[in-house]
């Protein structure tokens, strides 16, 4: 397969139904959609790389969502056979590319090898980007910890990391929400501890929201985090609000 029968490839999956629904998702994307679902792409993708090892990376376009998701998702297919290194070193330039949370969110998934495989190496990774100028680096970098690091030996240091993010883009705030939900369904004490104090208002409220709204976690639970929003904010916090954008999305 060359570079003009896997755009082929492409169109024949789009689905113009499936488009639609997803630019009404995906406000923040500024690549048009073709309409191609998430698990055929990452079919193509295990195809792609099997067949043509990092090779297939030169493959995809950037003109769209679906060429750039599938080359985020390639790289993620590509360890064991490549070093964990030479991965991260894919991973940190194809940062540059994403323009979404959703594309951000599928390329994270995409991670689990390495995250199996070398699990310290791509959490050093991750806290290294909470500190990125790019807001989708630092999404990067807080949703990758949520999906993999929410285990009793990690929880402790992922909240000490994400209480340090500063970044106010919308989307990383939506990120920082719904990690905290995530930690209080693995660990409620901790979480709803952390929550407390937490500096940012904005963000405390929307985790406090998402824990309400979980089906992961008790009602006396998500009362706790209720009881939260009578607390008074922690001592300088931050209470800017998060951009406004009609879809409130993760």
């Amino acid at each position: 397969m060359d570079a003009e029968m896997l755009r082929a490839e492409l169109d024949r999956l789009a689905e113009p139904g499936y488009r639609d629904f997803q630019k009404a998702l995906m406000p923040d994307s500024r690549l048009p959609l073709l309409g191609v679902r998430l698990p055929a792409l990452r079919r193509l993708a295990r195809k792609l790389v099997k067949t043509r090892g990092a090779g297939a990376l030169a493959l995809p376009g950037h003109d769209t969502f679906e060429e750039v998701m599938l080359r985020g998702m390639m790289i993620g297919c590509l360890y064991p056979s490549l070093p964990a290194a030479h991965v991260l070193g894919l991973a940190a330039a194809f940062l540059d590319e994403i323009d979404s949370w959703a594309l951000c969110d599928s390329f994270c998934a995409g991670l689990r090898p390495l995250a199996k495989g070398q699990p310290a190496r791509l959490f050093a990774f991750a806290v290294g980007r909470l500190d990125d100028p790019r807001p989708y680096a630092v999404r990067f970098g807080v949703v990758t910890l949520l999906d993999f690091y929410l285990d009793e030996v990690h929880l402790p240091q992922v909240l000490a990391q994400l209480r340090g993010v500063q970044n106010s883009h919308f989307y990383v705030k939506m990120a920082l929400a719904w990690a905290l939900s995530m930690c209080c369904a693995a660990a409620p004490e901790p979480a709803l501890a952390a929550l407390r104090q937490w500096p940012d208002e904005w963000v405390r409220r929307k985790a406090v929201q998402k824990i309400r709204e979980s089906r992961q976690i008790s009602p006396a639970i998500k009362a706790q985090a209720r009881a939260l929003l009578a607390a008074p904010a922690a001592p300088g916090s931050v209470q800017l609000s998060a951009r406004n954008n009609p879809v409130r999305r993760k």
